[in-house]
């Protein structure tokens, strides 16, 4: 009696501990969107949808729109996700591999008046229009031209979720588009030769743009990216490469464009990409942080943060603002993820007083 009683409270327990793993491994997924609300209104193309997946829903979460769908990683049961919307109702579809659904809708209003942000690539007068990368990398025209006009999309999004983080709603600039509807990169035929820009300094460079761009008047801030940026890995100079903002005009050099996607599907992996610029002999330019993501997040921050000195901001003295070195952390915005570890925080934000100018900015309103 005494061996059959054991054995039938062994076999008890083991029916017991099966249960509780099957419950466990069984745990119901469920998909929540944590910065958006159902029905929002947005004026701005590219929408940043954050998120939790709680329980067995995997490590993806896809989503579908009339436009298609794409994948975003889950990192500890949460997930971001890009969506490009189109003008009017947008109808949003999250899904996790357990089956476990969400849906959200979108309108998007896109603004058609007051001042703009012109996206421009600025081409020597005597170059083909490419632009520094390792050996296979697209660095034509055309490829430039898309990385740019994502990277105005994606600093759209991050002047809105930032704007809302601080408690002044999703307020952003208003971008240039095109006959088709699409976000237009200007191109630019500087009356300068590369060998002219490689003798100048950044702010010489900058001088003699300003003039040339400075066609709208008050309703235009143009961002420029320089195409005839080089880096010279023998002597580890660069030429023709500068980050300055203010007036009319913002400019950066094109020294790290080739680690910028030129599709949204690329974002993640672009953000990811622990390889070093050194061993392809490119330009660093990543606050010593020597990897192809890091001189992506850098470039893109640094992109807003002369849009910034060009909205009329001043250095802010907060550490973590994006107009000091906050900018560098801009990454950190669109991943869960940096150097393939979980991300404890963002730390990165408009300090409160460059929220509060922005607020009352025309360049937002």
């Amino acid at each position: 009696m005494k061996s059959s009683g054991l054995k039938a409270l062994r076999f008890a327990v083991l029916i017991c501990c099966v249960g509780v793993c099957f419950a466990a491994g069984s745990a119901k997924c469920e998909i929540r969107i944590e910065n958006l609300a159902d029905g929002e209104a947005v004026d701005y193309q590219l929408l940043l949808v954050r998120g939790s997946c709680a329980g067995n829903g995997g490590d993806e979460v896809s989503v579908s729109t009339e436009s298609g769908d794409t994948v975003w990683p889950v990192v500890g049961g949460r997930f971001k996700a890009l969506v490009m919307l189109r003008p009017g109702h947008n109808e949003i579809i999250f899904s996790a591999a357990s089956g476990a659904t969400e849906r959200l809708a979108i309108r998007y209003r896109p603004r058609r008046t007051g001042p703009f942000v012109r996206l421009m690539y600025v081409v020597a007068g005597d170059s083909d229009g490419s632009f520094q990368a390792p050996a296979g990398e697209p660095s034509d025209m055309a490829s430039a031209q898309r990385r740019i006009a994502l990277g105005g999309l994606l600093l759209q999004t991050a002047t809105a979720e930032l704007m809302y983080e601080a408690g002044y709603g999703r307020k952003t600039f208003r971008l240039q588009y095109d006959a088709a509807g699409e976000v237009e990169t200007v191109i630019h035929r500087a009356r300068l030769t590369m060998k002219e820009a490689h003798e100048m300094t950044g702010l010489q460079i900058w001088r003699r743009l300003y003039h040339d761009l400075n066609q709208c008047g008050e309703t235009c801030r143009s961002l420029a990216i320089l195409q005839m940026t080089r880096y010279d890995s023998a002597g580890k100079k660069a030429y023709a490469h500068t980050a300055l903002g203010g007036g009319s005009l913002a400019l950066f050099g094109s020294g790290g464009l080739h680690t910028w996607p030129e599709r949204l599907e690329d974002v993640v992996r672009c953000f990811s990409d622990g390889r070093s610029v050194a061993d392809f002999g490119q330009l660093d330019d990543s606050a010593f942080r020597k990897t192809f993501w890091a001189n992506y997040s850098t470039g893109l921050g640094a992109c807003l943060h002369e849009l910034g000195h060009a909205f009329g901001l001043n250095h802010c003295g907060d550490p973590d603002g994006i107009m000091e070195r906050g900018f560098d952390r801009i990454n950190r915005l669109f991943m869960l993820t940096e150097n393939g570890s979980p991300l404890a925080m963002e730390r990165i934000r408009w300090a409160p007083e460059s929220a509060r100018l922005l607020n009352e900015s025309p360049w937002l309103n």
